[in-house]
């Protein structure tokens, strides 16, 4: 079996001496003493590390690489690279959740240069909804792509402090990029489809906010809800020097 002295060893790898030391003492590779007292690597000290080198390239960490090659058994290493193959499929579903979020809101904006109130009669879907007030899960619902901030406006409201904030999840989308586990969420609740007038309102700087908009629009057009009304705001823009908000509706009627 050959042998590959320190400086050697660092040169084929692009590592450095210091590097290759500290792999000694992870217990990565073991170094030799030839017959002059000078360390030397041999070829299966050469995988390991072509083996280290391909596992960072993949991602893992030094904990996880170190986990994979100091594991002692095929069994053990093999569990962890399941791991880690749970883990990037986890985050392929979460970039896939950001990039189907980031068309809707593209097709969105795409729909909307005519500013008139349209309501389509359609069914709401299957939505898991949790209270902000829900507290130690909220920061971790905040980083999910696929949870919406939206308000409810109750049946019977008075004032303002009538308005719920929610964060709202759409079933499909948690079956879809298996994260149903944030449907199990203690504080979680479950709406079924539900008939419901959809569409987009525009409010304008200086009116009354979203939920007085809708109301009165409701108002005018003789339109009874049979339910709280779920909104959520969509963007901003500028027009005419005045600046524009979009809020989404969900309203139920009969």
């Amino acid at each position: 079996m050959g042998k590959y002295y320190i400086h050697e060893t660092a040169r084929l790898l692009g590592l450095s001496d210091q590097a290759l030391r500290f792999f000694e003492k992870k217990g990565i590779i073991t170094a030799r003493r030839d017959e002059k007292d000078y360390r030397y690597y041999d070829e299966n000290d050469i995988g390991r590390l072509l083996a280290y080198q391909n596992l960072r390239s993949c991602g893992f960490n030094m904990e996880e690489t170190l986990g994979v090659l100091n594991s002692g058994s095929e069994t053990s290493a093999a569990d962890i690279l399941l791991d880690k193959i749970q883990s990037l499929e986890q985050e392929v579903r979460h970039m896939e959740a950001v990039i189907e979020y980031l068309r809707e809101q593209r097709e969105g904006l795409q729909k909307c240069s005519d500013r008139k109130v349209r309501l389509k009669r359609e069914v709401r879907p299957e939505f898991y909804v949790i209270s902000a007030r829900s507290g130690s899960t909220r920061l971790w619902l905040e980083a999910m792509p696929i949870v919406r901030s939206a308000m409810l406006l109750p049946v019977n409201h008075r004032d303002n402090l009538d308005l719920n904030i929610l964060y709202i999840l759409k079933a499909d989308d948690c079956r879809r990029y298996g994260l149903e586990t944030l449907s199990k969420v203690p504080e979680a609740m479950t709406w079924k489809p539900q008939i419901c007038l959809h569409g987009r309102f525009w409010l304008k700087e200086g009116q009354p906010g979203a939920k007085g908009v809708i109301q009165t629009y409701l108002d005018d057009h003789g339109i009874t809800r049979t339910g709280p009304v779920l909104f959520y705001p969509l963007w901003k823009v500028e027009e005419d020097g005045q600046e524009l908000s979009c809020t989404e509706a969900w309203i139920p009627v009969e």
